[in-house]
């Protein structure tokens, strides 16, 4: 008896799996699509914090060695100020394809200041780990970085298989993942800055490279995003030349994007009561847009 429940039950599963497989999906099929069964997850009381980030490369111990490029970050943390909802749906398009659908509540983050330096290395690994004075370890050249509180509206995105070129409109492979972004009312970052840092204050560098009260971009229009991995031939068959063709690419394709608007208050640069004023942007158009990425051989 159990033996005929589980393959009842993998004929189920297997149906299931049938009917929801992901198949490509024209630009003009995204718009189109509505949602069916799916799962609700909501995020109460978010906060991510890192001690320390750190990035190197190792180089050598010879005494002649001045050290490698290292970009260090400390401090880095972010809360949710209120809780994020994120439900998941798989349905169908008008077309009856099958797709993805996310939608994200409104959400507001905010960002602890971060310590930013580029500084040199030793190339001991230890050096990453074995001091906790984050200051000490930064060395020089460091800012603080202030991303502020984010102020995100709803978020619709369709996920579906295929590579489309948004230039043309014409799908170039079956492979690959197309991401369709619904339209966004705005998005507010509030108190913006980069601002030299604590030991650096110290040492009489007292002021803020950049800051704005307020930047808000309003009325984002609804965009297409395709990322697929190109064979040389394939690459070669879509068209695209030189290295890409010669050795396969990474594309990425965006479709057109509008911005109604972008305000920025009280932007400055120097110190904290310096200001250069206020500027806005109207009616922003970015064409759709190719991007090859191809390793040299």
């Amino acid at each position: 008896m159990k033996f005929a429940q589980c393959c009842l039950l993998a004929a189920a599963l297997a149906s299931a799996s049938s009917t929801y497989a992901l198949q490509a999906m024209s630009d003009s099929d995204l718009s189109g699509s509505t949602g069916q069964d799916g799962v609700d997850i909501t995020l109460q009381d978010l906060n991510v914090s890192v001690n320390y980030i750190r990035w190197g490369s190792s180089g050598t111990s010879s005494s002649t060695y001045s050290g490698a490029a290292d970009l260090q970050l400390a401090g880095f943390g972010v809360s949710a100020l209120s809780p994020i909802d994120l439900q998941m749906r798989l349905g169908s398009n008008s077309a009856g394809q099958a797709a993805v659908m996310l939608n994200l509540s409104p959400t507001q983050l905010q960002f602890n200041p971060t310590t930013v330096s580029v500084s040199k290395w030793s190339g001991v690994q230890s050096d990453l780990v074995a001091n906790t004075d984050q200051q000490a370890v930064a060395g020089s050249g460091m800012f603080n970085l202030n991303l502020g509180t984010w102020t995100l509206p709803s978020l619709s995105l369709t996920v579906t298989q295929g590579m489309t070129n948004q230039f043309t409109g014409a799908q170039v492979s079956t492979s690959g993942i197309t991401f369709g972004l619904g339209a966004v009312s705005k998005i507010d970052i509030a108190n913006f800055g980069i601002q030299t840092s604590t030991a650096e204050q110290a040492a009489g560098n007292n002021g803020y490279m950049l800051h704005a009260s307020d930047i808000a971009i309003n009325n984002l229009g609804a965009m297409n995003i395709s990322i697929g991995a190109l064979s040389s031939a394939a690459a070669t068959a879509a068209g695209l030349k030189g290295n890409a063709a010669a050795n396969g690419a990474l594309w990425i394709s965006t479709s057109p994007i509008t911005i109604g608007s972008v305000s920025i208050t009280n932007l400055g640069m120097g110190d904290a009561t310096s200001s250069i004023g206020n500027f806005s942007l109207t009616n922003l158009t970015v064409g759709a847009m190719n991007t090859y990425i191809s390793a040299v051989k």
